[in-house]
């Protein structure tokens, strides 16, 4: 089978890029031709992650130009591509494209987030909030009326001219039907995103260090990782025997080490290469705090070495990944400092209740094998490849 995975941005340290990778090497090693195409060219050092048999196609930013067309159409019939994953499934204009290029080809397309939440409308929610004026208000929220319309356009479309459309959590599919009304639900799917780092779960170990680890890009609009940060600042004097570690890069990373460059026992270390898989070893507990999340990949990484989670729970996802309470801890939304800080606390004195979650957050982890994950993949294309 030849298959065609379409993003945005490849290769990059986001979550949809390092799950294509994944994916894309499992379908390699199953004896399958691969090809990832972009729109843009990202970081080249991260290909070391990938096959060297995965074939790159570079295209250029303006989507819908015909110099892309051509090349889609070119490529894809040259090489027979049998099904397209694409991987940019929100904007309906790649769904476009695709349906003009090669009208004729499987196409599966893949919401990597919540139907209802994107950073555009979180960014408009918080210009609504912080307007001074009711004429700026008044504005801001026909702004917010306006993407809403356009992203339930988009769905609408891509719903209606895919072959299937993928979810990331069960827990979204009535999300999305409550968001665009009548549609084609025959085409929905949900499946989850593979844990994406090399696990050894014969060799699992509970000898942790006390050790909170955060994990991903640092940014505001999104990942709100000074709730991470504050959370130490307030805390930090209850937890002697704690440190914290905080592993990325991104716009606000300078502005958090600003912010906690008095504090003791915090230490910022940038992405590398290779996945935080010896972080992972020794982490005790996971702290995520997002505004804005589709799936919250590192959830499943942490948890796969033992690494309990505690996650604000401000998405849908999280309740399908996390059973609260038995693998770890989701605290409510709106986010609450006072229920944060005690649910962290609490599990940081308490030994046994963390050795227990930890190993059912093992458990757990299981379900989103790249086993259980592809084969998932693979009933899908199947199917509407026979159709």
């Amino acid at each position: 089978m030849n298959i065609l995975f379409l993003y945005r941005i490849y290769p990059s340290y986001g979550g949809v890029e390092v799950v294509t990778t994944v994916l894309a090497n499992e379908f390699i090693k199953d004896g399958h031709r691969v090809t990832i195409a972009s729109f843009e060219r990202g970081k080249e050092g991260l290909l070391e992650q990938l096959d060297k048999r995965v074939f790159l196609l570079h295209l250029n930013r303006s989507v819908l130009s015909l110099h892309n067309m051509r090349r889609m159409k070119c490529y894809c019939k040259v090489n027979n591509i049998d099904v397209i994953i694409n991987q940019w499934g929100l904007p309906f204009y790649t769904s476009l494209f695709l349906k003009i290029a090669v009208p004729n080809i499987p196409l599966i397309s893949e919401l990597h987030g919540s139907p209802t939440v994107t950073k555009t409308l979180l960014t408009t929610k918080e210009k609504i909030f912080m307007s001074k004026t009711v004429f700026d208000k008044l504005k801001h929220r026909l702004v917010l009326f306006f993407k809403r319309c356009v992203i339930k356009y988009g769905l609408r479309y891509n719903l209606r001219v895919n072959d299937a459309y993928i979810l990331l959590s069960p827990s979204f599919i009535p999300v999305l039907e409550t968001f665009i009304g009548k549609h084609n639900n025959k085409i929905l799917y949900a499946i989850g995103n593979p844990i994406t780092v090399k696990t050894d779960y014969n060799n699992y170990s509970t000898e942790k260090t006390k050790t909170l680890l955060y994990v991903g890009r640092m940014d505001y609009a999104n990942k709100r990782v000074d709730r991470v940060v504050d959370f130490w600042i307030r805390c930090h004097n209850r937890l002697p025997e704690w440190n914290m570690v905080l592993i990325g890069d991104g716009p606000y990373r300078q502005a958090l080490e600003e912010k906690a460059k008095n504090l003791p026992r915090i230490e910022f270390k940038p992405f590398a290469v290779d996945p935080p898989i010896e972080f992972y070893k020794k982490a005790s507990i996971l702290l995520l705090t997002s505004d804005l999340e589709g799936f919250g990949l590192v959830v499943i990484e942490a948890m796969s070495y033992g690494v309990v989670p505690v996650v604000y729970g401000s998405y849908e996802a999280i309740y399908d990944i996390i059973d609260a309470g038995k693998n770890g801890i989701i605290t409510g939304y709106p986010f609450n400092e006072e229920e944060f800080d005690n649910s962290v606390i609490s599990l940081c004195n308490d030994n046994k209740q963390r050795e227990l979650l930890a190993n059912m957050a093992v458990e757990k982890s299981l379900v989103f094998s790249i086993d259980s994950i592809k084969t998932q993949w693979y009933t899908i294309i199947n199917n509407i490849i026979t159709i």
